[in-house]
């Protein structure tokens, strides 16, 4: 088998696409965490992915076809190989006992929950999963979620599974229900991201968020993964991408992120 290729290409219920890849140097070196950089082909742009699973062979990304380069990615097909990629990047949790740990996904953002909730069951901490999406269709990778959960929580907008409603409404209902949550980790959009962590905040929480979604280059030097934190610039792509969510500035983040959505192009075109 070559180096970066496809094993495996499965088209998921939200439209995303789960690949397996081959590459023993990566692979081996993974860890929950981690992300790389992929390239389709030659001249393509570097996309920063997520590391889903991880073997001493293989690693498996999940990719939303939404723009050029990342539709590019998703027209290939099993056995073709990546150009390139690159990793594994960005720092690994720190896996300790915490005791029950809170996950609270949103739509694809399950993907990078996924290696997390494996590596903190591995150290004997309960693990309870909100995971929220816009309708059924959009929850996925429930199967392989279920297998490092003690307790399962889907919600949808239009109520089309599990309960009716945002994620923030099932986290304060359990809290409330007399749960000991120890610590949380959200991973999805920065909206979601915002409101778990001021709600997480009013009971003083500790709390952890994915910013993978902000990051571009992967390394630093485009600094469009930067953020306030704490007072201070860091860099989501070297000094996370997780990170302490109450020192994290969403407000400024969430402006800054807006600011060239007008500009986005889709297929050549504005958004």
């Amino acid at each position: 088998m070559k180096k970066n290729e496809i094993m495996e290409k499965k088209k998921l219920s939200d439209g995303s696409y789960l690949f397996k890849i081959y590459n023993p140097e990566v692979a081996k070196n993974s860890y929950a965490g981690n992300f790389v950089i992929v390239i389709a082909k030659d001249g393509s742009e570097r996309i920063p992915l997520t590391i889903m699973e991880y073997t001493d062979e293989w690693i498996s990304i999940v990719i939303q076809p939404i723009g050029f380069s990342t539709k590019e990615i998703c027209f290939l097909e099993e056995k073709d190989c990546f150009s390139g990629i690159m990793g594994p990047l960005g720092k690994k949790i720190e896996n300790k006992k915490y005791g029950t740990i809170l996950f609270v996904a949103g739509g694809i953002g399950i993907a990078p929950v996924i290696p997390q909730m494996m590596e903190f069951k591995k150290t004997d901490n309960k693990i309870i999963l909100i995971h929220g999406a816009r309708d059924g269709e959009h929850i996925i990778l429930e199967k392989e979620s279920k297998k490092y959960t003690d307790n399962y929580i889907i919600c949808t907008d239009d109520g089309s599974m599990g309960k009716k409603g945002l994620v923030t409404n099932a986290m304060k209902e359990l809290i409330e229900s007399g749960e000991k949550i120890d610590h949380i980790v959200t991973i999805g959009p920065l909206i979601m991201m915002k409101f778990v962590s001021d709600l997480s905040k009013n009971y003083s929480i500790p709390t952890t968020a994915s910013l993978n979604t902000i990051m571009l280059d992967g390394t630093g030097m485009c600094g469009s993964c930067r953020v306030e934190y704490d007072g201070e610039v860091k860099f989501a792509c070297v000094d996370g991408p997780d990170m302490d969510a109450h020192k994290i500035n969403f407000d400024v983040l969430l402006r800054r992120n807006a600011r060239f959505k007008s500009l986005e192009l889709v297929n050549g075109e504005k958004k």
